[in-house]
């Protein structure tokens, strides 16, 4: 993970602060190196929630700058880029976290600014 942003009242948008690139692990993998063919999907995880606490959680390690930043509801982007051997691709996701696990929203921004 490479950015994140939070909507702020009146609908734009401002960077949170993140110091360095976050590895996110891979679905069912782990932060293991694999390789990614050009037609197989591969998925990885970006935050977690669940009825247990009703929380909304990065999968991977938190770092200090970020404690705190979903602590309320809100509307949060996040810039993901896998790289590689030479290559590297970039997506956006926008989440709406309105406070419960159980409704929240996530999509795949197309043609977003990267």
């Amino acid at each position: 993970m490479t950015g994140i942003e939070q909507q702020k009242p009146g609908g734009h948008f401002e960077k949170v602060r993140l110091n360095d690139p976050m590895q996110l692990p891979w679905a069912h993998i782990g932060l293991s190196q694999i390789d990614v063919h050009h037609r197989i999907r591969r998925y990885f995880d970006v935050v977690k929630t669940t009825d247990f606490d009703n929380k909304l959680d990065f999968v991977s390690y938190w770092p200090l700058t970020l404690r705190g930043v979903f602590a309320n509801p809100g509307v949060f982007r996040f810039t993901l880029s896998v790289v590689g051997e030479g290559i590297t691709t970039t997506t956006q996701l926008e989440l709406d976290w309105p406070g419960k696990w159980d409704q929240i929203k996530v999509r795949e921004l197309v043609n977003a600014d990267k």
